[in-house]
Order: structure tokens, then sequence, then C-alpha cells
């Protein structure tokens, strides 16, 4: 959780340019994510100024929750196939 919160305060410390980068490489880490780590970094996202709020932003917020749904969903095959068995 301590390199989410480094990844997004580096983020939204940094000049525009920068900033959309860093932001583009979490959009392909959260693939990587578990859930725990999605909720951490939706918490984080969460935490930006409304006036910060940009198409970037919501990108991710849209990439978490697909993310989460994704995951969700795994879990819940798993728990029907462990039921089975």
């Amino acid at each position: 959780m301590e390199k989410i919160d480094s990844i997004c305060q580096l983020a939204f410390e940094k000049h525009a340019t920068f900033r959309k980068q860093i932001l583009k490489i979490l959009l392909d880490v959260a693939e990587l994510m578990d859930i725990n780590e999605l909720e951490h970094l939706f918490e984080k996202v969460s935490q930006v100024n409304i006036q910060e709020i940009d198409q970037d932003v919501l990108q991710i917020i849209k990439a978490i929750g697909k993310e989460v749904s994704t995951s969700k969903k795994k879990v819940n095959k798993l728990n029907k196939k462990l039921l089975i068995e």
C-alpha cells in the first residue's frame, strides 16, 4: 500500500504532463492489483480536490470499478466451485 501512496502523491504533486503519464501507468497496473489494493487506490483517488479531477482521474476511477467488479465475479465463481466440490 505504501507504493500506491507514493505513486499517487507523486502524480498529484507534479506538472500536468508528468501527472498524465503517472496516471496512465496506474491504469495499467490496476489490472494486476488485488481487491484490497484497488480499494486503497480508490481511497487515494477519491481524496483528490474536485478542481483537479479531469479525464485521467475519471479513467482511473472507471478502471478501478471494472477491476473490482471482475475480482468479485472471480471470487463468486471460486466460492460456487468450492461449494460444489
